[in-house]
């Protein structure tokens, strides 16, 4: 089936209405990831009037927005004729019908306000383009545009990386010496100005969204009541380029063996093999690392512009940039909490996702808190791995041992586990260069004084792989399920996997896997299509 698009000239207005003067320099810089679009503005003025996106295709939506923290929330407002012809977030549908759709920074007296500094960004259901954007300062000469003379701004490149400078101060200090006259002396100090601004993250509530009363894990708990470090996920997976949401996020984390681990807690390596699946040059895969309480590291990630989920008390923040001797943060439980100021500047580890073209091997290994691992290589040596105490969400459940071990050699190892007397359950997470996971859970008991140990034999090219027979039977079913909502689709899928089981090619293979996430989620329901997308790639990795 093939579709025509048709290119229609289209406007949005984002309205801000500053004092009039005119700002006789205006640049702008800009930057588009996937179908993000990321800008900040400078005159010499500092007041920013009108963003203009003007979008040559009629079927580009906008779908999120975010901006630095200007104290009230952003007010969108949509040209009424917009409305029958798609519901909300079309991009000025017609081009001679009013105003069309903008924002402004509006507080409720209804008088305006400058836009702040800042980093501001958009997201589109496709990609935008530079061409498309016009940014213009305008003289107004009341409180609204009627009259106003505009002039446009002219972009000088990407948008920066934020980073700290360094400024010089004289101090003058006085200086007591032993001769009948005090001298003076000039001590030059540096001190550091940061003048750093968050990233374009997204910030996404749990609350809210459509998503807020959706089962959390295979719990009784909602993403409202547990999914911070879920929605904390989505946010920094969406800033890489992978589009998903808190809902889809789970329903694919229920679907995996490796999805949740105990008590409502989310794999951060599952999270990491969603990326491997979705992988694609707009969309990268992201290697996961957890680190301690570092604030060195903590601004090595953010000048490398990686955003990190923060562990709190209970719940996970995502830290979006540095703010002088605070953090911007993005909370997905509160809607006015802005800094690590609100968590007393504290936190109690770094949980970081970088993208990467390495291999996604790991051990992890789980057990009740009060219990201790140990992971030995051939020779009986105790290798040096990351073990942490993982806390259950809002302190309902028990606290877990968590061991993991990352790019482990193929060989032999071997898993000490000591603790009190009594019944425990080890759970065992091997993961090979691929991100595929082999999930085992051994339930065990220890006596006075004993311990257990577990050999391992690791392979980090080892294969899971269902058949090409399942991987049918099951479209036959998704079909029948209404999963695939449209019959042309499922016959093309069918006769794809039909030919590859006779002639097998890795084309065969990749072509169907574009084709399918280009009918997602319009045709196939998101988590099967995730779930086939997933088994395909088990059949030419």
């Amino acid at each position: 089936m093939r579709y025509r698009i048709v290119l229609i000239l289209t406007f949005v207005y984002f309205t801000i209405f500053p004092s009039p003067i005119f700002a006789s320099t205006c640049t702008y810089e800009a930057t588009i990831t996937n179908n993000h679009l990321d800008f900040s503005i400078t005159s010499d003025t500092d007041k920013l009037a009108v963003i203009q996106y003007i979008r040559r295709n009629g079927s580009a939506i906008i779908t999120n927005v975010y901006s630095p923290d200007i104290g009230t929330p952003w007010n969108y407002y949509s040209d009424p004729q917009c409305v029958n012809e798609n519901g909300k977030g079309t991009i000025a549908c017609k081009q001679n019908s009013g105003t069309g759709e903008y924002w402004s920074y509006e507080i409720p007296s209804g008088t305006y306000h400058l836009l702040p500094n800042g980093i501001y960004g958009l997201d589109f259901n496709i990609s935008p383009t530079y061409e498309s954007l016009r940014i213009m300062y305008g003289v107004l000469p009341g409180t609204t545009a009627e009259g106003a003379t505009w002039t446009d701004c002219a972009r000088t490149g990407i948008v920066s990386t934020p980073t700290a400078t360094a400024t010089a101060t004289a101090t003058m200090t006085a200086t007591a010496t032993a001769t009948s006259t005090p001298t003076v002396t000039a001590t030059p100090t540096i001190t550091a100005t940061p003048t750093q601004t968050p990233m374009g993250v997204p910030n996404i509530k749990q609350y809210e969204g459509g998503w807020e009363n959706q089962v959390y894990d295979h719990t009784i708990k909602t993403i409202k009541d547990w999914g911070c470090a879920l929605t904390s996920a989505v946010m920094v997976l969406k800033y890489h380029g992978h589009n998903t949401m808190p809902d889809t996020l789970n329903n694919w984390l229920n679907s995996q063996s490796d999805g949740y681990i105990r008590n409502g807690l989310i794999n951060w390596l599952a999270v990491s093999r969603f990326t491997k699946i979705n992988d694609s040059n707009s969309s990268p895969t992201l290697e996961y690392k957890r680190l301690g309480v570092d604030d060195d590291k903590l601004d090595s990630e953010l000048s490398s512009l990686h955003p990190v989920i923060l562990k709190e008390p209970g719940h996970f923040i995502v830290a979006t940039g540095k703010k002088y001797d605070t953090y911007f943060i993005n909370d997905p439980g509160y809607a006015t909490r802005n800094t690590l100021e609100s968590y007393g500047d504290n936190y109690l580890a770094i949980n970081s996702y970088t993208p990467t073209h390495s291999d996604l091997s790991y051990m992890m290994f789980v057990v009740d808190f009060n219990y201790n691992l140990e992971l030995l290589d051939s020779n009986g040596n105790i290798i040096e791995t990351i073990k942490y105490i993982e806390e259950s969400i809002k302190n309902e459940g028990g606290s877990l041992l968590v061991l993991t071990f990352e790019k482990p050699a193929d060989g032999i190892y071997k898993l000490k586990l000591t603790g009190p007397t009594g019944d425990y359950v080890l759970d065992s997470y091997l993961y090979d260069e691929n991100g595929n996971v082999t999930q085992n859970s051994f339930p065990g008991i220890l006596f006075a004084n004993d311990l257990d140990t577990y050999n391992i034999n690791y392979n980090s090219q080892n294969k899971v792989a269902v058949t090409i027979d399942e991987i049918i039977k099951d479209l036959d079913n998704a079909y029948s399920d209404k999963l695939i909502k449209n019959r042309g689709i499922y016959q093309t899928i069918k006769v794809h996997l039909q030919i590859y089981k006779r002639y097998p090619n890795k084309i065969i293979i990749r072509s169907l896997i574009n084709q399918i996430r280009m009918y997602t989620p319009r045709f196939i329901d998101q988590t099967y299509s995730l779930i086939l997308q997933q088994n395909l790639l088990s059949l030419i990795d």
